[in-house]
């Protein structure tokens, strides 16, 4: 009550008293923004849960890595420059290159949440951070050749490097242009808190989503190599199953050929069967069928009556040149030697 009766008679005792008031004032709100302010500068700052999210995913995948306070306290060594020249193609490759961004934006969670406004080393350690991650993604983008995807990223790394820059602008500028008497200096130091305070707000804002649209980008890349990753087993599984059949029918090429030859000693009036090796080609039956249907498709003789070689080539697998052959079953196709007629 004693304070109120005080502030009312300096209210009234002219420009005096009413200075004394604002600089009261003034000093109460200091006081207020000292108390809540700046995450960093009196009690450390507590951890979103999108940057504990990211660390936990660090430690899970980079076990054997330095701690982020580490890194951006470290110069850059001779491995981390040759990197780029050590970084092996394909999956494996692609994995590592989004474990080590996933550190980075990481670090550069931590670097931000613990930077001194105005000291120039934070500065250093933040924006070497910054060029890291932009060298990895630029490493990524050169291995995938899908710039596009990393477009919303660049945007935010650029988003955070400008707002660093207009802080260190604004500190060498204050350096600069120091103002003179306490007054003066009270009011630049209360301007300075704001901001800072609206810059810890925007740069919150900035680690968040760079973070969000990281994990989303890399949950995409993952599907999208467990995708290829099935497509390549498929095609190897093909590939294998080819070759077998292959091995299968150069296995019987050789006593087909034998039994060809003896069968067509003593006969002129059928076209004649190519001896070489590479003149036998196979047919998968895609359904039922009998050597004489099998004879007349398009794609092996086109002429029922030939069925006979057919028959000759594969006795191995056909006992009854009559019956249905399953589905799937391989035979030989011998190539017939077209003769020339040379009547006119």
């Amino acid at each position: 009550m004693n304070m109120i009766l005080n502030l009312n008679r300096l209210r009234h005792a002219g420009s005096q008293g009413r200075k004394f008031i604002a600089l009261l004032s003034l000093l109460v709100w200091i006081g207020v923004v000292v108390a809540e302010g700046p995450a960093g500068k009196s009690e450390p700052q507590q951890k979103g849960t999108a940057q504990v999210k990211i660390e936990d995913e660090k430690k899970k995948v980079l076990p054997a890595e330095k701690s982020n306070t580490e890194k951006k306290s470290e110069p850059a060594t001779s491995e981390s420059r040759n990197e780029n020249d050590t970084m092996k193609m394909g999956a494996s490759g692609e994995s590592k290159v989004q474990r080590q961004l996933m550190g980075n934006v990481s670090g550069l969670n931590s670097g931000l949440a613990n930077l001194r406004f105005g000291n120039p080393d934070d500065y250093v350690s933040v924006s070497r951070i910054i060029e890291d991650l932009l060298r990895r993604k630029d490493l990524d983008v050169g291995q995938n050749g899908k710039s596009e995807r990393w477009r919303s990223l660049e945007g935010l790394i650029d988003q955070v490097k400008d707002l660093l820059n207009e802080l260190k602008q604004y500190d060498l500028q204050a350096e600069v242009q120091e103002p003179d008497g306490a007054w003066a200096r009270l009011q630049a130091k209360a301007r300075r808190y704001e901001v800072e305070r609206q810059a810890r707000e925007r740069l919150s804002r900035l680690t968040t989503l760079l973070v969000e649209t990281l994990e989303r980008e890399i949950a995409r890349e993952k599907e999208r190599l467990s995708f290829e990753d099935r497509v390549r087993k498929l095609a190897k599984l093909a590939a294998q199953e080819q070759e077998r059949r292959l091995n299968e029918v150069r296995r019987r090429i050789t006593p087909s050929q034998t039994r060809l030859t003896a069968n067509e000693k003593g006969t002129d009036s059928r076209p004649d069967v190519a001896k070489a090796p590479e003149h036998f080609e196979y047919y998968e039956l895609k359904k039922r069928a009998t050597l004489k249907e099998v004879s007349a498709l398009p794609e092996v003789y086109g002429d029922k009556n030939q069925w006979d070689v057919l028959w000759n080539a594969n006795r191995d697998v056909v006992s009854d040149p009559l019956q249905p052959l399953p589905r799937g079953t391989v035979l030989i196709v011998p190539r017939l030697e077209k003769k020339l007629d040379l009547n006119f």
